[in-house]
């Protein structure tokens, strides 16, 4: 059962997360890049929040990392028909270099495993709405990413959300008060 408390951060932390999609999408490129990330971001965000309360359930019964690796497996081979439908419809042969090969297992173990492990040891310990909330820190870290990494520029539109952000989870996940004995 969520609490006024509870309610008033998620509604903190996605308001901030629209802030933040709101200052990229206003410099578009002229094609709609920006927009359509700010989307997919969206989307992933949203399917996370469904994960964890579908996987909530299943954690009654099983550790994370079994949860885990079931969830990873299925997703992959979601992913399959599309890897061979682009080899078919482009019919170019697929060659990855060292360096290639090296950052695509170090996003998929550390990016990937590590980090859905993590996320369903938080969801066994913690309500759905606990965890989810830490969605909406994603986009953040991307484009806090984004700053450090590629230059990108942060103005005082994406702090503002950061902060509303970081404020809704706090809301969310403060200790409900213990009346006193």
């Amino acid at each position: 059962h969520l609490t006024r408390r509870q309610v008033a951060g998620i509604a903190l932390s996605f308001g901030g997360v629209g802030i933040v999609m709101a200052e990229r999408g206003l410099d578009l490129d002229g094609q709609g890049r920006a927009l359509l990330g700010d989307a997919i971001m969206f989307l992933g965000a949203s399917t996370g929040a469904l994960y964890g309360i579908l996987a909530k359930r299943v954690l009654r019964r099983y550790r994370p990392l079994t949860v885990t690796t079931w969830a990873m497996i299925g997703g992959s081979s979601l992913l399959l028909p599309f890897v061979f439908g682009e080899l078919v419809l482009f019919r170019q042969p697929v060659s990855v270099d060292g360096q290639t090969a090296l950052l695509i297992g170090f996003t998929a173990i550390f990016g990937g495993a590590i980090g859905y492990v993590l996320w369903t040891f938080g969801l066994s310990r913690l309500s759905a709405t606990q965890t989810a909330v830490y969605i909406n820190l994603n986009p953040l870290v991307a484009a806090l990413l984004a700053a450090a990494l590629l230059g990108e520029q942060l103005g005082v539109i994406f702090f503002a959300g950061f902060i509303a952000v970081a404020g809704g989870v706090l809301l969310v996940n403060w200790p409900r008060r213990t009346p006193a004995r």
